[in-house]
Parts: C-alpha cells; structure tokens; sequence
C-alpha cells in the first residue's frame, strides 16, 4: 500500500510539474503562478467534469503515448528492413 501511495504521489507531482510550466511559458508568468494557475484549472475540470471526465483524459493521454511510441518504431523498421512490422 504505501509503494502504491509513493508512486501515486510521485505521478502527481510530475504531472502538476509539467502543467505548471506549460501554463507558466504559455501565460509568461512565474513557474510557481503557472503552478498554481494549473491547479485551479485541473480543480474546476474536475469539479465541473467530475471522475470520469478525467479518466477520459487520462485514456486519451495513454492513446497520444501509444501512437507516439509506434509511429518512430514503424518508420525506423521501415528504414532498417523495409516492411514496417519488422518480425515478419
């Protein structure tokens, strides 16, 4: 339970991290504003979207990861064998 509750944190903090850079690059403001800019916002996403708007948002994230993973593994097994599934 508590290496659950670590990584759990851990997963918070870098992705409140990130959304606090990219809304303090995007409004050009302190990184600690942009921080708290984007609690306020993911707050009132989830208040107003509830659970389920999130956990929407976290499978499209996982949809956004799996094609970006995909696309450079096809186009380099493309360039190094010329099929894209390099098994066959």
């Amino acid at each position: 339970v508590a290496s659950l509750l670590m990584i759990s944190i851990t997963y918070v903090i870098g992705q409140m991290t990130g959304a606090g850079v990219a809304f303090s690059r995007f409004l050009e403001v302190d990184p600690n504003t942009g921080l708290l800019i984007a609690s306020g916002v993911v707050f009132v996403y989830a208040v107003l979207g509830g659970m389920k708007g999130i956990t929407y948002t976290q499978v499209a994230q996982y949809i956004v990861l799996i094609i970006a993973y995909t696309i450079p593994a096809v186009f380099i097994s493309m360039q190094l064998t010329g099929n894209p599934i390099p098994q066959l």
